[in-house]
């Protein structure tokens, strides 16, 4: 569901005036945890021990995945995508989705993947709205109220349709 919520929101965002780009920032968005998926299914004793020490410290789990391993589940779902053999913006989006700073062509794709994996954190942790935009704000400086609500808004109603289809009562 996070994904999925984070493909709605970097297709939102990628419509706003502030992010107008031509790449597909769904596809970004719904593989960008990708790595996760293989580092917790193939190292689930190290994967426990992340998740304890990101409890316990109260760190971002990417945070003590680098600090404990050299790596984050980012750089091994950038591996993965180019593996698989799909586009260069596709890979650095997801291998750089947590450190922007370090993407060399598709600089504001990946900060766009950044915040939109952020605000669906904070979505999912049922943070308000202020809470959110000032969140924001820190990763978008050119962020506004109103694109950022519309993005949220239209998200949200796209996600509650596709749990719908694939999720009957």
């Amino acid at each position: 569901q996070h994904s999925l919520l984070t493909g709605l929101l970097a297709r939102e965002l990628q419509n706003t005036p502030v992010f107008r780009n031509k790449q597909s920032m769904f596809t970004a968005g719904m593989l960008h945890d990708i790595g996760s998926l293989v580092f917790y299914n193939r190292l689930p004793e190290i994967a426990r021990s992340v998740l304890e020490i990101s409890d316990r410290e109260k760190k971002p789990r990417y945070l003590v995945e680098r600090s404990n391993l050299g790596f984050d589940h980012a750089n091994i779902g950038g591996e993965l995508v180019r593996h698989w053999g799909l586009p260069g913006f596709l890979i650095e989006v997801i291998d750089c989705h947590h450190a922007p700073e370090r993407a060399e062509s598709f600089h504001r794709e990946t900060q766009l993947l950044q915040l939109a994996d952020r605000v669906a954190r904070l979505m999912e942790q049922e943070v308000d709205f202020d809470e959110i935009l000032e969140e924001a704000r820190k990763l978008s400086e050119a962020m506004n109220e109103s694109n950022l609500s519309l993005a949220i808004e239209n998200a949200n109603e796209k996600l509650i349709s596709v749990l719908s289809a694939i999720q009957p009562d």
